[in-house]
């Protein structure tokens, strides 16, 4: 990695996500991006050229500005750089600058779905996990902004999963942490063992059984969503990783769904890889 972005509402479960960014930034040496989409008191329509534009805009990197000394103040040697900007779609903001920086990796805070709006339209980092090109972790309001020892990628390791092998690689060895591949088997499905023999013959995971040390798990439920969390708990898990692609095992319902729920009601950091990348 490279670049990593964290945008930034100024709101607690964004801040918790931004130091959890640094945390990730340092360890990894990459540079951290941190961008504000400021918005106007009153919802007053104005051009960039008023003065209440440039006192919002102004407003915003003082804010970020301070937020970087902070950063600065535990990570001396981290490159850190903050960006404010005007615009109407929060998720399109994000999505449209991510590409701007080539960010590697954009990590936002989430803190699940309040009502029928945001369980009906989604969140923002839904949106944005729904639409980026690259991978995106969220991070729930009650996690701890600590770097994970174990990492849990929920998969059935069918062929379109060995897409996100590489940077589930590159991303474990990178914060030198465990990984577990964890089966959600449903009925009379094939066992873990069967699972692991068919992933053996893959490129992307003789590099990771080479380099790392890997656990495989199986827990039986119909409840895939409840199953990974509930593993996740118990085995004190820092990170659940998804593959997020077409035909995803996990996706029962429609595309998405998984996805979805965990983005907005996870109690574990989440990561979220895609098959284009």
């Amino acid at each position: 990695m490279r670049v990593i972005l964290c945008p930034v509402d100024f709101s607690e479960n964004s801040l918790k996500a931004l130091e959890y960014a640094a945390a990730i930034a340092a360890q990894t040496q990459t540079k951290l991006f941190i961008l504000n989409k400021f918005t106007l008191t009153g919802g007053e329509k104005v051009e960039s050229s008023d003065s209440i534009f440039d006192e919002s805009k102004e407003e915003a990197e003082d804010k970020l500005n301070e937020l970087r000394n902070i950063i600065l103040t535990e990570y001396k040697d981290l490159q850190v750089d903050v960006s404010v900007t005007y615009g109407i779609e929060p998720s399109q903001v994000i999505l449209d600058f991510a590409e701007d920086i080539k960010a590697d990796l954009i990590v936002m805070g989430t803190k699940g779905a309040g009502g029928f709006k945001e369980i009906f339209f989604g969140t923002t980092t839904t949106s944005v996990t729904s639409k980026a090109s690259v991978p995106v972790l969220a991070f729930p309001v009650a996690a701890k902004p600590h770097l994970p020892k174990s990492i849990v990628y929920a998969t059935d390791l069918k062929w379109e999963d060995r897409a996100v092998l590489h940077p589930l690689w590159n991303f474990t060895i990178s914060l030198d942490a465990q990984l577990t591949f964890l089966y959600v088997a449903k009925g009379e499905e094939k066992g873990v063992d069967a699972i692991r023999n068919e992933m053996e013959s893959s490129e992307g995971f003789n590099r990771i059984k080479t380099t790392l040390k890997v656990h495989f798990a199986e827990v039986k439920s119909n409840d895939v969503f409840g199953a990974i969390q509930d593993y996740a708990n118990e085995t004190n898990a820092g990170l659940i990783v998804l593959g997020n692609h077409e035909k995803n095992y996990l996706e029962k319902l429609r595309k998405g769904d998984l996805t979805r729920l965990m983005t907005m009601y996870t109690e574990v950091p989440l990561l979220i890889l895609h098959k284009s990348k």
